[in-house]
């Protein structure tokens, strides 16, 4: 799931990832969102020690190395 919030209202928004996103944009914004500000229970955001199992399920384990 990507986690999005509104610059404008703080609005939270989830959304699912879908089989047909392309696996290197949201490797992409892994990357950029490097950030722990909504860690609770209900969600729990990715970090750098999480980008192995991220390139896992995105790519399978071709992609490892």
């Amino acid at each position: 799931m990507l986690v999005h919030e509104c610059s404008k209202c703080a609005k939270i928004s989830i959304n699912r990832i879908a089989g047909d996103d392309d696996p290197n944009t949201i490797e992409r914004i892994f990357t950029d969102s490097q950030r722990t500000k909504y860690e609770n229970n209900e969600f729990y955001i990715l970090k750098k020690n999480d980008e192995t199992e991220l390139k896992r399920q995105l790519h399978g384990n071709l992609h490892l190395s």
